[in-house]
């Protein structure tokens, strides 16, 4: 009979301790969810973006963008006697199609004009594979002319998406030179999260730019510590019993 009643005690704790277990990972998951939900709501707030052009002509219509999203596709202009360099925040930070938005109110971007007479200055471009293996060598560029040809890279798992300036635009052999000095492109690849406006890539982020959820691997854990302090109790107040 002793033996019996000890069988049923540790099948009663194990049930127990599984039913705590199962509890706390459920309310981990909730917490993730919830937080996941929030996070979602700060980022995804929409802004207007509004386009000064400077003088130049062409179609630049405000447009709605997403905080912690690219800005998506810029408009192109022209003006007589420039060549047209790109669009600019009021701080003078260069702004591309895969420049996050990090503004937290509508704003405007500047159009950026560099004067005709500057067409045919040499620069030097060199690339930053950020990881990948190739013959990626500095090439002579000559500014408002193509890029020209470009390296492919590698890299294992993973996949080469082109080329693009520290503000995330994708630059490609016919691409027009507009930066008016020697600089850098940076092997983009599948892998990586979005441009932070003049810091080039944002690898900030975890392994693949995948959020974590670690309020599901923190249920997990407290769920065992849980468990392991009631069987805890549970065992000392049968051996206080038995005593």
């Amino acid at each position: 009979m002793i033996v019996a009643r000890h069988k049923k005690s540790r099948v009663f704790m194990l049930i127990i301790a599984a039913v705590m277990f199962a509890a706390t990972l459920s309310i981990g998951a909730l917490l993730d969810g919830g937080l996941k939900v929030l996070a979602a709501d700060e980022i995804h707030v929409t802004h207007t973006v509004s386009f000064d052009k400077g003088g130049g002509t062409g179609t630049a219509e405000d447009k709605i963008v997403t905080r912690g999203e690219p800005y998506g596709e810029l408009p192109t202009l022209t003006k007589d006697g420039y060549t047209f360099a790109g669009w600019y925040t009021l701080d003078n930070v260069r702004v591309g199609a895969w420049t996050e938005v990090t503004a937290t109110e509508s704003h405007f971007l500047y159009a950026k004009w560099i004067p005709g007479s500057a067409t045919g200055y040499l620069f030097t471009l060199s690339f930053d594979r950020r990881g990948g293996t190739g013959t990626a060598e500095d090439k002579i560029i000559v500014f408002g002319e193509a890029y020209g040809t470009l390296p492919v890279v590698t890299k294992e798992r993973d996949t080469f998406d082109g080329w693009y300036t520290k503000n995330g635009d994708k630059i490609t052999k016919e691409s027009i030179v507009i930066i008016g000095e020697s600089h850098y492109l940076y092997a983009r690849w599948a892998s990586d999260p979005v441009w932070s406006p003049g810091k080039g890539p944002n690898l900030g982020a975890g392994p693949s730019g995948l959020n974590w959820a670690p309020w599901t691997f923190g249920g997990l854990g407290v769920g065992i510590i849980i468990a392991i302090i009631v069987l805890l109790i549970i065992t000392g107040r049968k051996h206080s019993s038995a005593g």
